[in-house]
Formats: C-alpha cells, sequence, structure tokens
C-alpha cells in the first residue's frame, strides 16, 4: 500500500512540474501583433526587420532575451537594438534602466519616440564570444542562455492607429554620398577568408579618408594596409589602439580617420581573417552589421581616384585578346630600372589550377619575378574563374621574358562560361608608372618567336636521331655544366632535358644561347615541360628546335638537392637522363 501512495506521489510532482515548465514557456509577456514582431529565434542567428514611419511617433517596445549566465555581473548575450537607416546612428539599445532580469531572463520594456525617416529593428543570438553558445551544460541543468530560447521575441507598437511601413526593399533607399564627398572603393561586405586590393592615384598632395568595421584581436583578424607604390613596407596598417568598439563582441572594431598622402601610386590590402566575418558571425555582430568592410573616401575625386593603368596610355607590352591553345611570349630589354604596373586576366580556379595565365622570367634567374595566381588576383566578373590581378614590380636592368598560355576552353572568342568584363584584356599587359622614363634607346620591346615544338608523347620518335651534339646526363647535386655546338646551316635539333621544376620556381633545369648576341634561344621552364614521373617536381622536355648557322653554348644548372644519385622523394622514370642532350634528327 505504501509503495502505491509512493508512485501515485512520484506522478503527481512530475504532472506540476510539467505544468510549471509550460507554464514558463508560456509566460514570456506577449508576443504582440506588432508593426516589427520577431518571434521564434534560434541561437546562432541574426534577424531584422525595416520600416518606415512619415511623421513624429512614439514607439513602445516589448522584448525577451537573456544574460549569459545568473551572475549579477553578466552582460546581455541576446538583445534587439534599432538603428537609423540613413545616419547609421544607434537610435536605441538595451539599458539596465529598462531590462529586468530573472536568472538568465531579461524582459525589456521601454518606449521611444522616432521622427520621420526609415529604421532597421535588429535581434541577435549569437552570444558575446564566439565560444559562449557552447557554454551550456548538459540537459540544461546549470543556468545558461541557450538552454531556452522559446521566450525571446521582439515586439514594437505604436498606440492611436498610426501606420508603420515594413518592407524589406527599404533598405535600398538609403540616401547617397553628399556631392563631392563619397567612397572612391569600397570592400563593403567583406566575409571570411577575402582577400582584395586596390590601387589608388593621387595627383595632388591631401588626406586619404579611411572609414571601416572589421575584426581586430590577436589572431585570425583582419589585416588592413596601405602601401605607396612600389615600396613594400606600408606607411599606414590597422592596429587595436587607433580603433573603437563597434557593438557586439569584443572584436567588433571600428576605425575613421585619415591617412596623409602625397602625390603617386598607392595600393591598399584588405586580408580578411576566420574570427568574425559579413554573413558567418562566430559572436554578436556590430550594431551596424551592414557597415562590416573598409571604405577609402576622397573629399576630391580630381585629386584621389582608383587607378586605371587603360586610362593613361598604350601598355607598354601587351598580348591581349588571347584564345585557345597559345603559348605567347614578349621580350622586353631595359638598360635602367624601370616600375611597371603589371596587369593580367584569365582562368584560375585555385592552388595548382591555373588555366589561362601570365607570369614573368628573367633571362639568367632561377625564379619567376612574377606569376599570375588565384590567392593574389580578384573575381572579373562572369564566371569564378574568371580572375584579375595587377601589381606593381621593379624591374632591374635586364631581359625579361613575358609570357601567357592558355588551355582549348574558355578564352577570349571562345567563352564557353559566362565571359569577364572588358574580356578584350584576357592576357596580360605591362604599363610604365612613370612613362617619360620610357625612350626607344633604354627600352626594347620585341615579340619572341617560339622556335620550339614540344613532343605530344614524352619522347616522340626516338628514331629520328642521329648524332649527339651534346649530352649532359646524370648530373648531381650542385652541378654546372657548359658545353658548345657550331652548325653550318640551318639545322632542325631534338633537345631531351629532365630536371626540377614547379609553377614558381626552376631548380635544375638548363637552355641555349647563341653565342654572337647571347640571345637565349631555348630554356627549359616548368610551361614547356611535362610530368617525368615519380615526384610532382620532375620535369622533362621532349622536342624540337630549327636554328640557323653559328655557334652555340648549352649549360644546365642543379642546385644542392634532389638530383641523379640522391633524389629526396619519388626519383623519375629514366633517371640516368637527369640533365640535357641535343641531337641532330634524321628526316
Amino acid at each position: 500500500m505504501r509503495k502505491r501512495r509512493f508512485v501515485k506521489f512520484q506522478l503527481f510532482l512530475l504532472v506540476i512540474a510539467v505544468g510549471l515548465l509550460v507554464w514558463r514557456m508560456n509566460s514570456s509577456g506577449p508576443k504582440g501583433d506588432g508593426f516589427v514582431a520577431l518571434a521564434n529565434l534560434d541561437v546562432n542567428s541574426l534577424y531584422s526587420s525595416a520600416f518606415a514611419v512619415e511623421d513624429t511617433i512614439m514607439v513602445h517596445i516589448q522584448s525577451e532575451a537573456a544574460f549569459e549566465s545568473d551572475d549579477l555581473s553578466a552582460a546581455l548575450a541576446v538583445y534587439p537594438w534599432i538603428i537609423d537607416h540613413a545616419s547609421d546612428e544607434v537610435v536605441w539599445k538595451p539599458s539596465p534602466v529598462n531590462t529586468s532580469r530573472d536568472g538568465v531572463r531579461a524582459v525589456i520594456s521601454d518606449s521611444l519616440t522616432l521622427l520621420p525617416g526609415t529604421y532597421v529593428a535588429y535581434f541577435t543570438t549569437y552570444g558575446p564570444t564566439s565560444r559562449s553558445s557552447k557554454g551550456g551544460s548538459f540537459l540544461g541543468l546549470t543556468p545558461h542562455w541557450t538552454n531556452d530560447s522559446s521566450p525571446w521575441m521582439l515586439s514594437l507598437t505604436t498606440s492611436g492607429g498610426i501606420s508603420v511601413i515594413t518592407d524589406s526593399k527599404l533598405l535600398a533607399e538609403k540616401p547617397q554620398e553628399q556631392s563631392g564627398s563619397g567612397p572612391i572603393w569600397s570592400m563593403v561586405p567583406t566575409f571570411r577568408n577575402e582577400s582584395n586590393s586596390q590601387m589608388i592615384q593621387v595627383t595632388e598632395a591631401g588626406d586619404l579618408q579611411i572609414d571601416l568595421t572589421l575584426a581586430v584581436c590577436q589572431s585570425n583578424c583582419d589585416r588592413v594596409e596601405l602601401f605607396r607604390l612600389p615600396e613594400t613596407t606600408p606607411i599606414w596598417q590597422l592596429t587595436l589602439n587607433m580603433t573603437e568598439e563597434a557593438g557586439g563582441s569584443v572584436v567588433n572594431r571600428s576605425f575613421s580617420g585619415t591617412v596623409p598622402v602625397e602625390p603617386g601610386l598607392y595600393k591598399i590590402e584588405v586580408t580578411a581573417g576566420t574570427s568574425q566575418a559579413y554573413g558567418n558571425w562566430r559572436s554578436n555582430p556590430p550594431y551596424l552589421p551592414d557597415n562590416w568592410g573598409v571604405k577609402v573616401i576622397s573629399s576630391d575625386s580630381s585629386k584621389m581616384r582608383v587607378f586605371d593603368p587603360w586610362s593613361n596610355g598604350e601598355p607598354l607590352v601587351s598580348m591581349l585578346r588571347v584564345g585557345s591553345d597559345e603559348d605567347l611570349s614578349m621580350t622586353l630589354e631595359i638598360d635602367n630600372t624601370l616600375s611597371v604596373v603589371v596587369y593580367g586576366m584569365g582562368e584560375l580556379g585555385g592552388t595548382d589550377s591555373s588555366f589561362d595565365y601570365g607570369w614573368i622570367e628573367k633571362e639568367g634567374r632561377a625564379n619567376y619575378v612574377w606569376v599570375m595566381s588565384y590567392d593574389a588576383s580578384t573575381h572579373a566578373g562572369g564566371d569564378h574563374m574568371n580572375r584579375t590581378e595587377m601589381t606593381v614590380l621593379t624591374l632591374d636592368p635586364g631581359r625579361y621574358f613575358i609570357r601567357f598560355k592558355s588551355d582549348g576552353t574558355h578564352n577570349f572568342g571562345n567563352w564557353n562560361k559566362s565571359e569577364p568584363e572588358s574580356g578584350e584584356r584576357w592576357g596580360i599587359a605591362l604599363f610604365a608608372m612613370n612613362p617619360e622614363e620610357v625612350t626607344a634607346a633604354s627600352v626594347r620591346v620585341k615579340l619572341t618567336e617560339q622556335a620550339w615544338t614540344t613532343d605530344t608523347a614524352s619522347d616522340g620518335d626516338m628514331s629520328k636521331l642521329g648524332s649527339a651534339l651534346v649530352v649532359m646526363n646524370g648530373l648531381g647535386n650542385e652541378a654546372q655544366r657548359d658545353q658548345g655546338f657550331t652548325l653550318e646551316g640551318e639545322t632542325k635539333l631534338k633537345i631531351i632535358a629532365l630536371g626540377e621544376l614547379t609553377s614558381g620556381s626552376s631548380y635544375d633545369y638548363g637552355w641555349i644561347k647563341r653565342v654572337s648576341t647571347g640571345e637565349k634561344v631555348w630554356e627549359m621552364t616548368y610551361g614547356n615541360t611535362v610530368e617525368a614521373g615519380g615526384a610532382d617536381r620532375n620535369r622533362r622536355f621532349s622536342g624540337t628546335i630549327t636554328l640557323g648557322a653559328g655557334e652555340y653554348m648549352v649549360h644546365f644548372q642543379t642546385d644542392f638537392s634532389h638530383s641523379y644519385g640522391n633524389f629526396d622523394e619519388d626519383q623519375p622514370e629514366n633517371g640516368q637522363d637527369w640533365g640535357i642532350a641535343v641531337y641532330n634528327t634524321v628526316e
């Protein structure tokens, strides 16, 4: 009998507990039928509602939010606020005066007078830090703001039948900047891991204004730097001590200030991290989430403007409108140091996925001077793999090879995906930063004729090889080999070379020069070689070249590692051919 009474008592307590739970879930205050009514809110979300008022009105605010914990010093983890869309002013936010608490539960009640205009009401549920929402205990046994989101709500009402317009299209009606002052470049909004840069031309000394709201902290945050080209040390960079709180998470910071600039060419670089990003908030966003990013502003667009090399005259070197399966090269010879703006547009899909791209080599140098890359380029419009890159290089005196290579699909005149803006610029171009430095005597540009062809097979038809003119094979580490040969007349030769090259560097490779002029008539590059088996950097050239009468010098060099007899990674097929051989051909 006692056992049955005990079971009944347990059932009674269970009914009471369920009743209290239902009462609590439904005692969160009226959700209301206001002109703004946000309810059924989830953790880790940002909600907004735009509205416009035509007359001065009194708005009644009812909201239920949450503190991060039941500690009396805990701040709100979940809360609403209202901004003036035109002025970007926060016109209302919770305060201790209008907020009461019950454990982690926050009840907000207030009134606000609004002038005619457009406003946005926000409600955030991300929490003050990226880890805050993960701090709840098992089954909600310990008070935590994520335990119960059902009471969270925001209701805005008016009295006296005053109408309010609510429409998301209202946000598109933001007034334009005042005449004579406005952004000359904007990276708003800025997304996670996004990088971008822009060159700015200054014709008269003045102040360049930078406005931004970004994540500024110790790690995985955003970076902004301003350079005066061609220098590589920034003249200004964003630091924590120059910023102010932007609302929401402690990493949200804002800056509005000016940087004095002299006439010249500048570049601003923005690199976004992962700690906080537009559309991918990891903690409460700033009060003005749509302003997340960077704006560069000038009070006089005639003195400071986005740099467009195409408006400054014809390019010094131009290989544009590149079509299918082209391998183009031009030679630039300069007698004095020259600063150039390099512009490239092509098809890149990411790391090691370059289909149409350009690069610059300097004669006698193992590393490329510049290679177009996905990370350094920006979207060129159309398909996501349409990329454009612009940079400034200071070239020392010497001979340079400007190269551009395309594959068989999606290029100028043969778009099989959405074409880019200004598609006629598909290719590579070089502009002199200071055109007055360019004279016919000191700067010479000519089209480089490709005198060689590569075999479709790795070695072609070996039966057509004649006598060997040069054989320098089986080369080990730190080798430097030179051997000459002489041709009595125009001759078709076969070249077979095996070495170590990557898309960015040449380590073990060779070339051929005409002795009388010093001109390099052939060079082993990543672009004209194919995989040789084994490690990816094992590369083979096999092809033919037709040379005129004269003396020639064949050179091959290796670095301190990964060569015949000492391969650090998987060795290539026919590793004994590491080096170069030149043969006469038999027709």
